[in-house]
């Protein structure tokens, strides 16, 4: 689905999976579940998988996320023209001032 038809919120999120799934590869992870996202982030996994599955298929069921996969599919995504630059560098500002897993 090109990225100008998803709705503002999900694209709005796009920015803090990609920085917990950063995080999460410095902690050595490979592999992580839409529940061990949705317990960093506060979201739930089924919205994270929802979010997720209007760019694609990322996961297996029952076998989680490849955390550098999807970290590389993401980066994809949001350089992709069309991907609303301004729209989601405020959503990312927002998300990591007000989360508090994500302040620095």
């Amino acid at each position: 689905m090109p990225v100008d038809k998803v709705p503002d919120i999900v694209v709005g999120r796009l920015p803090l999976y990609l920085r917990t799934l950063n995080y999460l590869m410095e902690e050595g992870y490979e592999i992580v579940s839409s529940h061990e996202l949705g317990r960093r982030l506060g979201i739930s996994p089924a919205q994270i998988r929802k979010d997720l599955s209007h760019f694609g298929e990322f996961g297996k069921q029952g076998a989680g996320y490849d955390v550098k996969y999807l970290s590389t599919q993401l980066k994809h995504i949001l350089h992709r023209p069309g991907a609303r630059a301004g729209q989601l560098q405020r959503f990312c500002h927002q998300g990591v001032r007000n989360h508090p897993d994500l302040r620095q």
